[in-house]
């Protein structure tokens, strides 16, 4: 996992999109696990949800960029409708267009990813909801 992280944080900054400006803190981050449920058959069941996401966390201020959450977030192309919220340490962004949510704490370097889909938002399923946490290594 160490490994892992210590190469994603040497690649991830080669990304064009990924690159932080000069000067600012940034974290490489990869998620470790993810658990949820589905709303099937007029219940919830639990259920499997992938965990593979990569993405690096760019800080502004004392938060992180809006930019930044909502490539981890996955609503790059709404970033408009992302907004952060720092209490101390612990930094906290939302979506506001699908519903998804993003925490992280910036001394540990460790977060989670909220999301609720309804059924409309997920071809041949029901309702969901996950939470995806991830680790971070601070670049």
């Amino acid at each position: 996992m160490k490994k892992l992280i210590a190469l994603l944080a040497f690649t991830l900054p080669l990304v064009g999109q990924a690159q932080p400006p000069e000067g600012q803190d940034w974290w490489a981050c990869q998620s470790v696990a993810a658990a949820g449920l589905i709303r099937e058959d007029n219940g919830w069941k639990t259920a499997a949800f992938n965990h593979d996401a990569r993405f690096t966390l760019i800080a502004d201020g004392d938060g992180l960029s809006t930019e930044s959450a909502a490539m981890a977030l996955d609503v790059l192309h709404d970033v408009g409708r992302v907004s952060c919220e720092v209490d101390g340490l612990d930094v906290f962004c939302i979506s506001n267009l699908v519903g998804t949510s993003l925490t992280f704490r910036q001394d540990t370097g460790r977060g989670a990813i909220a999301e609720t889909l309804s059924a409309a938002q997920r071809v041949n399923s029901g309702t969901a909801v996950s939470v995806t946490a991830f680790e971070c290594a601070k670049g």
